[in-house]
């Protein structure tokens, strides 16, 4: 019960950063998921942000219309269609980016280094454990 009010509290606490960023939650995920690869196949962001094929479409078609990404026809492939960001999507990721690490420092800041490396250890065998 513990971990599971923990990550609650994270992830109301990290909505309303990104409220204050006019992104909605799983925007940031998707906008880390371009930034890293941009003009990826809607197919491919669903897998990887970890949604259905229909919230993706909802979650595409909000951040469209605040002008932070924009939807183009595969050329090769006219049935898909891939996403990129605009200027505007970039300068929002980059905030995204500080809102990760503001949040990430309230939630370890009273850790010190060690408990901080056994913590970060100790979740990775956790995420192994249930891949």
């Amino acid at each position: 019960m513990l971990f599971i009010e923990i990550c609650k509290r994270r992830r109301n606490k990290k909505n309303e950063l990104l409220s204050e960023a006019n992104l909605y939650e799983g925007q940031d995920i998707l906008l880390h998921y371009l930034a890293i690869a941009d003009g990826q196949t809607m197919s491919e962001l669903a897998a990887k942000v970890c949604v259905q094929a229909a919230t993706l479409s909802t979650m595409i078609r909000r951040m469209e219309a605040n002008g932070l990404i924009r939807k183009e026809a595969d050329p090769h492939d006219k049935r898909a269609h891939r996403i990129y960001f605009t200027a505007k999507g970039r300068e929002v990721q980059a905030l995204t980016c500080r809102i990760w690490s503001e949040l990430d420092k309230r939630t370890l800041k009273d850790l010190s280094a060690d408990e901080k490396k056994l913590l970060d250890q100790l979740l990775k065998k956790v995420l192994k454990n249930l891949a």
